[in-house]
């Protein structure tokens, strides 16, 4: 479990625009709520494989803030990440795993409904 606290640590070391984004505080005191929560290291890591793509895209393009994404940002994140794999379909488990954990980290980070994720672009579709 301490090997996705030194990733973190180690990216938001090496990534200055995402400290502005989401604090590194902030993703691990959702980590631990996960853990205490029972979540196992395979969700954890999955959650963070998720946010630090979305915060690489929003630094990248220089997002001030997450919030601003659109729903054509979220499916661009997607593709970009689809074309990395080099696989010849988008895999319907990767899009499932990235809306869900983005959905839950941001109800729980905005402190905000379900209702409320459409302004979240592509993590207000439900599945």
């Amino acid at each position: 479990m301490n090997k996705i606290y030194d990733a973190i640590k180690e990216y938001y070391a090496s990534h200055e625009m995402a400290k502005s984004l989401i604090s590194q505080a902030e993703v691990e005191k959702y980590l631990r709520r996960l853990s205490w929560a029972g979540a196992k290291e395979k969700r954890l890591s999955d959650f963070w494989e998720c946010l630090r793509i979305v915060l690489d895209y929003a630094a990248d393009h220089k997002f001030p803030a997450v919030e601003m994404m659109t729903s054509i940002d979220y499916q661009f994140v997607l593709w970009c990440e689809h074309l990395k794999s080099g696989k010849e379909k988008i895999r319907k488990s990767f899009v499932k795993t990235f809306v869900d954990e983005l959905k839950a980290f941001y109800r729980d980070y905005f402190d905000i409904s379900e209702d409320e994720l459409y302004h979240f672009g592509v993590l207000g579709m439900k599945w």
